[in-house]
């Protein structure tokens, strides 16, 4: 999600820097 760099690799998918599930 656009929220991955904020929530968490866990929560995002590719967002921020994120790369979660979602």
């Amino acid at each position: 999600g656009l929220l991955g760099g904020l929530l968490g690799p866990l929560l995002g998918g590719g967002g921020g820097g994120g790369g979660g599930l979602l």
